[in-house]
């Protein structure tokens, strides 16, 4: 097993949210979730401004993580421009914002949250599938996402 990794982990938990979030609750995730499931965790951090030393130590009291990313946020025109370059068909952005629901959001300047949320767990469901062909395309059995702020 790699660097915060557990020997025959069966489970990846990604665990996504904002600093704050992370910090206060990953205790309790790692406590609950993680030795429960002899998981790794995999850990993704989006934040405001700039990665500063004091929030840079806070994060590496986390413990023992088989990846992390933190990543300066990305504003509203930011996330459509990285959401509409990775539609692997241009049409599909034209049925997307004919499509009612919370899931637009922010694409096409509505109100919401949901497509921040999917995105946060494919970066997050990246970080594994990348890790899985590290380790020579050993699988985990399951990847579980935990919201920092949902614990």
């Amino acid at each position: 097993a790699g660097a915060g990794t557990r020997q025959g982990a069966v489970a990846a938990v990604c665990v996504v949210g904002a600093p704050r979030n992370v910090l206060d609750t990953f205790r309790s995730i790692r406590d609950n979730v993680l030795k429960v499931l002899h998981g790794d965790a995999f850990v993704y951090v989006p934040f405001g401004g700039s990665l500063t030393p004091h929030l840079e130590r806070q994060l590496s009291r986390l413990g023992p993580i088989a990846t992390a990313i933190a990543v300066p946020d990305v504003d509203q025109q930011g996330f459509e421009q990285r959401f509409l370059g990775e539609l692997h068909d241009p049409r599909l952005a034209a049925l997307y914002s004919q499509a009612p629901g919370p899931w637009r959001a922010p694409v096409f300047g509505q109100m919401g949250s949901s497509m921040w949320g999917y995105f946060h767990q494919d970066v997050c469901q990246r970080m594994v599938k990348a890790y899985e062909e590290q380790r020579g395309n050993l699988r985990y059995d399951w990847v579980v996402f935990a919201r920092a702020d949902m614990m």
